[in-house]
């Protein structure tokens, strides 16, 4: 039996079921970074940003990007570690190393 099956939630190792991996990924990975930064930026953007400026120009103008940025990197290695397990595991194609 593979690490995280895609059958019957009530089989042993529930923990370990592909619905429970993506659950906690979700979970304790992606809701937390959105809820950190998706209402402070939000405000920021409406309120503060210089509208003037084309989305990617003031974006960089965002005074906690540098955090921001740090966690997504965060956010985007977790993610890149659960894709490579996962390619693994299910023997799948590893579409990051097409060209």
């Amino acid at each position: 039996m593979r690490q995280f099956p895609v059958g019957s939630k009530n089989a042993k190792g529930i923990e370990n079921h592909l619905g429970a991996l993506v659950h906690r990924s979700m979970r304790d990975v992606l809701r937390p970074f959105l809820e950190a930064w998706q209402a402070d930026y939000r405000f920021w953007w409406e309120n503060t940003s210089d509208k003037a400026l084309p989305p990617f120009e003031g974006q960089k103008a965002y005074p906690k990007l540098n955090d921001m940025i740090s966690q997504w990197s965060d956010v985007q290695a977790i993610m890149r570690a659960i894709q490579d397990e996962l390619v693994s595991m299910y023997k799948l194609v590893d579409v990051t190393n097409l060209s």
